[in-house]
């Protein structure tokens, strides 16, 4: 039997959404990992997503423009 244990992440792409990043971070603080996919947001979303979270977050900016 294999005794390795189940990781589950999750990933949300964002858009100047910080009036929102902060709820949805904090409802996903049972996940392993978050990953974000950041479309240029100017808003301050990312900021907020890590003052939310307990769990490392990792991003990806998007490159097209």
């Amino acid at each position: 039997m294999n005794k390795k244990k189940l990781k589950i992440g999750a990933c949300i792409m964002v858009h100047n959404m910080a009036p929102l990043i902060g709820a949805c971070v904090k409802s996903l603080q049972w996940v392993n990992d978050i990953f974000i996919f950041n479309d240029h947001s100017t808003d301050g979303s990312i900021e907020v997503a890590q003052k939310h979270s307990e769990i490392p977050i990792k991003f990806e900016k998007s490159s097209m423009g």
